[in-house]
């Protein structure tokens, strides 16, 4: 089965219906719970007319990467917080890479270029690239180089990479064993090992923040479960099933501190009222969590997921912030205590807001409608003690 045949579930597509009944969201009925953002502000030039989507921060929290698309390509901007544009990702069809004739691939005229992760030090960065052909590899680059370096040649896809926080590692996904398979790039050696040969599809692996663990979604009976491989270096002896629940989970995401694995998770108990949650684990759980516990652990119910990436921590490890699926109220951004369970209306006074992503010094980045068209957006989140 191709990548791209694997990765075609259109969740979208999915009625997303407002419900209330859950008792993780009884607290949202109450919108006194407030708070105002030190600014709000756009970093995308409000007068071009092209879409800018899925917001991400460099490790360091000083650099912004977005993805821009019209109908002639797809490019990675890279912008400081004010704005300022440094840097534009875009691979084009390159005589040096001299592989690509073997390969029999051909240029098609769009380059399309997303998935950026960052290296620690926020000055190296990993993406997905058609570099104008037919066929999706993975590129490295380097803030303030223009020229970006091939690190894959197969002839299937790749993508999904995630850069190991000390540096050494970087995770992906492969269709080039018939199956969308975790595999591992060694940036020292470049040694590619395929961590879990098994005929099952998984997607977006994701580092604890020790790199010592990988956390991915994994299709068990045509249900996507959520699996920690407890240790790198013994990928099939430690893996551990974190789900065994009957709906769709997807795209863990981890604590700063680790100790939390957050995860959206599609809720189909009326099938009037399906809906999205958000559901949060000790990443270091022995058993599989079951539909009849899952009340227990969900944090937040109704939530219009991310796109790309799993639930936003907020860097002190005590909050998750998400978008709340009220279409009449333009999909407005909440913040969640975990040790409370307090759900408070972050008013960034934007309009159907998306794909929320945190710096570490406590910057929310955000897709919002301006407009016709996607910007990119960014608020100052207020102190929280937790």
């Amino acid at each position: 089965m191709h990548l791209s045949k694997c990765i075609s579930i259109n969740i979208s597509a999915i009625g997303l219906l407002t419900t209330s009944w859950l008792w993780a969201f009884s607290a949202i009925a109450n919108e006194s719970e407030i708070t105002h953002p030190q600014y709000v502000q756009t970093i995308t030039n409000p007068y071009e007319q092209n879409n800018d989507i899925h917001p991400s921060w460099s490790r360091d929290g000083e650099i912004i990467s977005f993805e821009r698309y019209d109908s002639e390509k797809h490019e990675i901007i890279l912008t400081d917080k004010q704005g300022v544009q440094l840097q534009t990702i875009s691979i084009s069809a390159n005589k040096e890479f001299n592989l690509d004739d073997i390969l029999g691939e051909s240029d098609n005229g769009v380059s399309f270029n997303s998935g950026i992760s960052w290296a620690p030090k926020g000055d190296k960065f990993v993406f997905t690239s058609n570099g104008k052909f037919n066929n999706f590899d993975l590129y490295t680059g380097k803030l303030g180089v223009s020229q970006s370096k091939r690190i894959t040649y197969h002839h299937q896809k790749d993508s999904h990479a995630n850069w190991s926080y000390d540096g050494r590692y970087i995770a992906f996904i492969s269709s080039r064993s018939g199956w969308a398979q975790l595999y591992r790039f060694d940036t020292q050696t470049g040694e590619i090992l395929n961590l879990l040969d098994n005929k099952y599809n998984s997607f977006y692996p994701i580092w604890s923040p020790d790199s010592k663990k990988l956390a991915f979604m994994q299709e068990i009976d045509d249900v996507f479960q959520i699996f920690v491989i407890d240790d790198i270096e013994k990928p099939s002896a430690s893996l551990r099933a974190l789900t065994k629940l009957s709906d769709i989970n997807l795209r863990p995401s981890w604590s700063e501190d680790g100790r939390q694995i957050a995860f959206f998770h599609y809720n189909k108990a009326s099938e009037l009222n399906p809906i999205w949650d958000i559901v949060m684990l000790q990443s270091n759980r022995e058993t599989p969590l079951l539909d009849k516990d899952i009340d227990k652990h969900t944090i937040a119910n109704n939530v219009i997921i991310n796109s790309e990436t799993g639930p936003t921590w907020i860097p002190n490890s005590n909050h998750i912030a998400y978008v709340k699926n009220i279409n009449e109220k333009y999909n407005p951004i909440y913040l969640v205590n975990l040790k409370t369970n307090k759900h408070t209306l972050f008013r960034t006074n934007t309009n159907l807001n998306k794909d929320l992503a945190c710096s570490k010094d406590g910057i929310l980045a955000f897709q919002s409608q301006d407009k016709q068209w996607s910007r990119i957006f960014i608020s100052k989140l207020p102190d929280f003690k937790g």
